[in-house]
């Protein structure tokens, strides 16, 4: 259990979608994920990815912004959006500027922070977190408060790319769920790469993920 007394908050797990390099359809896949996982579950979704922002575009949410109430002890609580049943927040929510992507270090820290922190998420079973590509500050900051937090990487058939990132999981003893390929930006042949790859570092391969076929369900048992 992870937890957090200044708002209550409890998460059972914290799962990454992490890859190092753009393209690999983290947005688009962490959403099937949190709707396969909605039966008796409670998600939170958190779309920090603030070079991107695509999974909040796709959720047409760009031009929202959160709000926030009082509790009687005058704390301000910042509430996510509840879409089907599923919290969400994003970066492109927060009312701080238009220029997201000029934002570095201690400041995009800060934000990591914040979105997890300040927001009231309550119990949850499941937050699954939207990261940005590559190794970011934002990333690096989640994983030094939440040590616990566990990854699944998607990849679009970039082993080389993959291995840098999964050392450095490795070096942190972060918990490695598995690897799920993503097909659609590549040669068909990468996938026996991948399934070598994953072999070799004795993790999980979850196979292919295509847009045809959406199998979460059954797949990743998480």
């Amino acid at each position: 259990m992870i937890t957090n007394k200044k708002l209550n908050n409890e998460f059972e797990r914290i799962i990454l979608l992490s890859s190092l390099n753009g393209g690999t359809g983290k947005s688009f896949i962490i959403k099937h994920i949190a709707k396969s996982l909605l039966n008796n579950n409670k998600i939170g979704l958190l779309d920090v990815d603030i070079n991107n922002l695509g999974l909040t575009q796709s959720l047409q949410l760009l031009n929202k912004r959160l709000e926030s109430t009082t509790d009687s002890h005058g704390n301000t609580l910042v509430q996510p959006f509840d879409l089907d049943d599923i919290k969400f927040v994003s970066a492109g929510l927060l009312d701080i500027g238009s220029d997201l992507t000029g934002l570095r270090g201690g400041a995009l820290s800060g934000i990591s922070r914040l979105l997890i922190n300040e927001i009231n998420w309550g119990k949850l079973d499941y937050l699954l977190i939207d990261l940005p590509s590559g190794l970011s500050d934002i990333e690096l900051t989640i994983l030094d408060d939440f040590p616990a937090a566990e990854v699944l990487l998607i990849s679009n058939g970039n082993i080389f790319a993959d291995n840098r990132k999964l050392q450095y999981y490795f070096n942190r003893k972060i918990k490695i769920l598995g690897l799920l390929y993503n097909r659609l930006h590549s040669n068909d042949n990468f996938e026996n790469n991948c399934i070598d790859f994953c072999k070799n570092n004795d993790i999980k391969y979850f196979g292919i993920y295509t847009r045809e076929c959406v199998w979460f369900e059954c797949v990743l048992p998480i």
